[in-house]
């Protein structure tokens, strides 16, 4: 079965050895590494390819947060912490989750759940044609080349394609990374649409199928160099 190599960073050796024990139970999870430092995890990072990063906020030196901000190339990253206040800027640096200590064993499991979701629709869109989605408790294949477009909304995102809609709890910005550049198109804060079924553009606005979607103001510029401009035929 294939698993994710995980290490926990946290200066707290109780708080290390309590986590690692709910972890072992997770039977899609392979525990690389316990780090009580920056130094440790950078090292480890450094010397084997890690999936998914249990990383605490407060840790001396620099804060977690400082740490995942200067990775080129991150692990999917669950914070774990005592403070609720930056959540926000977890958010922005692209983390999976963020779990406030203690840390409930269902709580865990959900952020796992939601990591191993994305683990295995990146590894899938990488070599492949299609994605699984989760949608009603069932997993779903999907054609990339079906896609519409994706329509974002606060806890979930919608999967458009000619014949049905997806519901999954998959965030937005995941989905945006997982999904191959060259077919797919962020044009607005809440849509992604591919490329390959656009009908027309006209102004702000792009139709595929029935459904006209607006193009974002700070996506505009580089809509129109990608989609239009590049193969528009003149005289």
């Amino acid at each position: 079965m294939m698993k994710m190599k995980c290490i926990i960073v946290d200066d707290e050796e109780l708080a290390r050895e309590g986590l690692e024990d709910h972890l072992k139970q997770i039977e899609v999870l392979e525990i690389a590494g316990s780090c009580g430092s920056i130094a440790e995890a950078h090292a480890l990072l450094m010397r084997e390819p890690i999936d998914l990063m249990f990383l605490d906020i407060e840790l001396p030196k620099m804060n977690g947060l400082d740490f995942l901000g200067s990775l080129r190339h991150p692990p999917i990253t669950i914070m774990i912490t005592a403070w609720a206040d930056h959540a926000l800027e977890g958010f922005r640096l692209g983390v999976m989750d963020y779990l406030l200590k203690p840390v409930m064993p269902g709580r865990l499991l959900q952020a796992v759940n939601k990591a191993w979701e994305y683990f295995m629709l990146k590894k899938q869109s990488e070599a492949s044609d299609h994605i699984f989605i989760r949608h009603n408790q069932i997993y779903e294949k999907v054609m990339l080349a079906e896609i519409l477009y994706i329509e974002g909304m606060q806890n979930y995102v919608v999967v458009h394609t000619p014949s049905r809609k997806m519901i999954t709890h998959l965030t937005f910005k995941v989905l945006q990374q997982t999904l191959p550049a060259r077919n797919f198109l962020r044009v607005h804060k809440s849509w992604i649409i591919n490329l390959d079924h656009i009908a027309s553009v006209e102004n702000n606005t792009v139709r595929i199928g029935e459904m006209a979607i607006t193009v974002g103001a700070a996506q505009r510029a580089a809509f129109m160099e990608q989609v239009v401009y590049r193969k528009l035929l003149s005289k």
